[in-house]
């Protein structure tokens, strides 16, 4: 058996993989948020426009009355609901 006498000190490998994974992580989430919402119409799929929501979205619900997002941008995780006629 070969043996130098050193060990090997893995954790300055382990905060450079933890700050990497932060920096991936955080990257991710800014990917999955957006400010942009596009509006189609239901029954045709055709184009009506877009819309610039005050806050990023991460996961959005329309329902007849009313547009709900899910956001986490700068604040704990809210759900928000806009009138329809905003969006219209």
């Amino acid at each position: 058996m070969l043996h130098h006498g050193r060990t090997f000190d893995a954790s300055p490998f382990r905060q450079l993989v933890d700050i990497v994974r932060g920096r991936i992580e955080a990257a991710i989430e800014e990917w999955e948020m957006t400010d942009r919402l596009l509006v189609y119409e239901k029954a045709t799929g055709d184009f009506m426009g877009e819309v610039t929501l005050p806050v990023r979205a991460r996961a959005i619900e329309v329902t007849e009355e009313a547009v709900y997002i899910l956001s986490i941008d700068g604040m704990p995780p809210s759900i928000i609901k806009y009138e329809k006629s905003i969006v219209n």
